[in-house]
């Protein structure tokens, strides 16, 4: 069995350390993954920079998305086997997961690691936030299964029940506003109009989309976007100013969908006028996807292909975390690579 593995540690705020973890015994319900891909979610950046108020699990570890391969499971867990290759999730299925997990470093400090952290080379991860990998998958492409994907294709899958003729607002092109637009693609939607100050996102997106004949309207201001023109608006760019806007935007029959993270304290502040005019908000949990039958059923809708083009990507060591926190990058995802297979 695995007696020790590589970590990034938040030790606090702006603070990152890299520190060898002792493996302890499996408990139940309790498997060890050796990670082979983890993504870097915006939710790290807001750990990292404590925009999310108070801390209190520090020490902790980082990361809620990733691929990898089981390595040891617990006696008591039937649906794994060894060598089985999996995607880690934040979302958690309906199983009964493991009890918290707190790991000891080389200095023999207790180090919180809850019920998934993937920035590093092994996890230790309750089994309820462990699932398949389809087959035909790439490893690669398993990642934004478990964050990315099931939220920015939920939101327009499971939520939004958008229409091919729908005007479509698209706010912010990440991962999760990438995936919004794949899937608004996908759909044949017709109108999409995509609002990103970043020149090289959008350069990217149009280099992966150079040879598809879509109709698709760029804008690199919010202040250039139409009032009451929207059928529906998806907002992925965090930015709380922007989501008080996102009302003004749509029609009297529309609605805005959210997967932002706004920064702790921070409050909504709507015109109540825009509501009662039958205006709709509503905030995305993860697209209200449930992944034991979503992950297969969205990858279908895609049909068994990947969306995440390596030119989307920047793909980095862990030791290169804290420059990558600290530095804008204009790639679509941040990914941390673990070698070998």
């Amino acid at each position: 069995m695995k007696k020790e593995f590589t970590a990034a540690i938040l030790e606090k705020k702006r603070k990152i350390v890299i520190k060898k973890i002792k493996v302890p015994k499996l408990e139940k319900n309790q498997v060890l993954v050796k990670i082979i891909y983890s993504g870097i979610c915006g939710s790290q950046y807001f750990e990292y920079f404590g925009y999310r108020g108070k801390d209190i699990y520090l020490p902790h570890g980082l990361g809620h998305e990733a691929s990898g391969i089981i390595v040891e499971k617990h006696r008591s867990l039937k649906k794994f086997k060894k060598g089985d290759r999996v995607i880690l999730s934040w979302l958690k299925n309906k199983d009964q997961g493991s009890k918290k997990i707190i790991l000891n470093d080389s200095d023999k400090r207790s180090i919180n690691f809850g019920p998934i952290t993937t920035f590093s080379n092994y996890s230790l991860v309750s089994s309820n936030r462990v699932f398949l990998k389809p087959p035909a998958m790439s490893m690669i492409e398993a990642v934004f299964y478990g964050c990315a994907i099931p939220t920015g294709a939920g939101m327009v899958l499971n939520q939004s029940k958008v229409k091919v003729n729908d005007n479509i607002l698209l706010i912010g092109i990440g991962g999760i506003g990438y995936v919004v637009l794949r899937t608004l693609l996908k759909l044949k939607v017709k109108k999409i109009t995509i609002v990103e100050n970043d020149k090289t996102k959008i350069n990217y997106i149009k280099k992966i989309l150079f040879n598809k004949n879509y109709n698709l309207i760029y804008l690199n201001n919010i202040s250039k976007v139409k009032k009451n023109e929207f059928d529906i608006c998806f907002e992925t760019s965090g930015n709380i100013k922007i989501l008080e806007k996102s009302l003004s935007f749509i029609n009297d029959k529309g609605k805005v969908l959210f997967a932002s993270h706004p920064k702790f304290g921070e409050k909504i502040s709507l015109n109540p006028h825009e509501l009662i005019k039958g205006k709709q908000i509503f905030g995305s949990w993860g697209g209200n996807s449930k992944l034991n039958k979503d992950i297969t059923k969205i990858f279908k809708f895609f049909d068994n292909k990947s969306i995440f083009n390596k030119n989307l990507l920047n793909i980095v060591k862990l030791k290169d975390l804290k420059f990558i926190f600290e530095k804008n990058n204009s790639k679509i995802r941040n990914v941390i690579s673990f070698g070998k297979k």
